[in-house]
């Protein structure tokens, strides 16, 4: 391989390393999103399960309205915290996958062909990030009567807002 205009390589590297920073500071801070809510519930997770466990049987939000929502399942919590957590991993192997993809000439950022790899990248990420964001409302949905005073949607957004308008 020729290295024709080595600045152009160097400037991938760089960017892509600032957007694996960004997306992993942005993706913690969902994942830290639920551990402030769960440490409003109790000091430690047996309490935090102890609460969840009270709180009734309710129908799913959109769009899995269907089904119901049991809190008190011995798996409810462990499964919030990994429909949460899945993102922190999935986001940064995806950009690595896109960055090996771009360096092979697979990637092709101006195509939505599903011959090159950008048509995957984005719905592993879609799929990811709506997971991760249904798993958040989910959960606030659960306890927000209980936390209400403390305001954690207007902590949530004005952390999402610096990020996004930095």
């Amino acid at each position: 391989m020729k290295y024709h205009f080595p600045n152009l390589y160097l400037y991938k590297i760089t960017t892509s390393f600032s957007l694996f920073l960004f997306y992993l500071l942005f993706s913690s801070i969902s994942f830290s999103f639920v551990y402030l809510i769960l440490s409003f519930l109790g000091e430690n997770s047996e309490k935090q399960k102890a609460k969840i466990a009270t709180y009734p049987i309710r129908k799913r939000p959109i769009p899995f309205c269907c089904g119901y929502i049991n809190p008190a399942h011995k798996h409810f919590l462990w499964n919030l915290k990994c429909g949460a957590l899945q993102y922190v991993v999935v986001r940064p192997l995806a950009t690595f996958f896109a960055v090996i993809m771009e360096y092979y000439h697979h990637f092709c950022p101006e195509s939505l062909s599903p011959k090159y790899g950008r048509v995957y990248f984005l719905a592993v990420n879609f799929i990811s990030v709506t997971i991760a964001m249904y798993t958040l409302i989910l959960l606030y949905i659960i306890v927000k009567e209980d936390i209400r005073d403390r305001h954690p949607v207007l902590k949530f957004l004005s952390i999402k807002f610096v990020i996004f308008f930095r």
